[in-house]
């Protein structure tokens, strides 16, 4: 199965043949983890509002804080030198 085309401005490949240069990896490589990292920034980000926005509601904040506090004793399940 052929592999998709995209098209990129001249200075965008350029950087990424720099990346992928200072890196040691392809380009393919090198921007397949450019876009992941994106990715996972945007979902960190979407993550932070919602605590941000969950710390003003007091109510539904306690009980996030009392549901953490049951799951933080249930490592103290006696297993810790397994």
């Amino acid at each position: 199965m052929p592999a998709p085309t995209i098209r990129l401005r001249p200075r965008s490949h350029r950087a990424l043949k720099e990346i992928a240069a200072a890196t040691g990896k392809s380009m393919q490589d090198a921007l397949e983890e450019a876009i992941e990292d994106r990715r996972r920034r945007i979902y960190l980000e979407g993550l932070n509002a919602d605590y941000a926005r969950l710390g003003k509601r007091s109510r539904e904040s306690a009980a996030i804080e009392a549901e953490l506090a049951i799951w933080d004793r249930a490592n103290l399940d006696g297993l810790e030198d397994a």
